[in-house]
């Protein structure tokens, strides 16, 4: 990590730093906290570059799930308040103080009176659904969000759509499945949408047929 250096004011020059192997360095990494890993991309280019490396990211997720003492996992709630407000606080300090305080998650959204629906969370991202149209895929360590195109369904009184996110492990990509459904018929065909954030689109796939209505079947059969 010869990169890395001190900075010195004094006018003398920066001494550099004890030398560390790349992958003594990356061990160490790969057990910080997310927030730790996003102040030190800032110590130097090859910090940077190892930080967001997509096999440090994988092996820093690994290593969060395997943990039992809950250090790197979060509870996100949201308020029920006119504004929509998210908050958060650690399971670990929960499980130590019941007390323990949340913080508030700057949520990148505009309209602060717009309530959107929480679908779920995978792998620290978390899935937002915006007017039954639309979903907004957001990961509050990084700060980094991608919205979805409009799912274009004839939507009238009555219509739902149900959402669901999962991780396409085969080919590495974050998928949320969209099931459009309108209960104001008996029999209908409920539209159901794939979106892949790799390629920010929907993929329409086989409907299926939906009762929406129960029907009084005869005892004797």
């Amino acid at each position: 990590m010869s990169e890395c250096s001190r900075s010195s004011d004094c006018g003398f020059s920066p001494s550099p730093l004890p030398f560390l192997p790349d992958e003594l360095v990356e061990e160490i990494l790969s057990r910080l906290p997310v927030r730790s890993l996003m102040r030190f991309r800032c110590v130097c280019k090859s910090w940077m570059s190892l930080i967001s490396d997509p096999y440090l990211v994988k092996k820093h997720l690994h290593l969060s799930t395997q943990t039992t003492n809950f250090t790197h996992h979060r509870i996100i709630l949201s308020a029920t308040t006119a504004e929509f407000h998210l908050k958060s606080c650690s399971v670990s300090s929960l499980l130590n103080n019941p007390s323990t305080i949340c913080e508030d998650l700057k949520y990148p959204v505009k309209n602060k009176f717009r309530h959107d629906g929480i679908v779920g969370s995978c792998n620290g991202l978390l899935c937002f659904a915006i007017k039954g149209d639309f979903v907004l895929l957001w990961n509050p360590s990084t700060r980094v969000s991608k919205k979805s195109p409009p799912l274009g369904n004839n939507w009238r009184p009555g219509c739902y759509t149900d959402f669901g996110i999962g991780y396409d492990k085969k080919n590495d990509d974050y998928k949320v499945v969209a099931v459009f459904c309108d209960p104001n018929v008996s029999f209908s065909e409920s539209k159901v949408k794939v979106y892949s954030m790799a390629n920010n689109s929907w993929r329409k796939i086989q409907d299926f047929l939906m009762v929406s209505h129960l029907t009084k079947i005869p005892e004797n059969l």
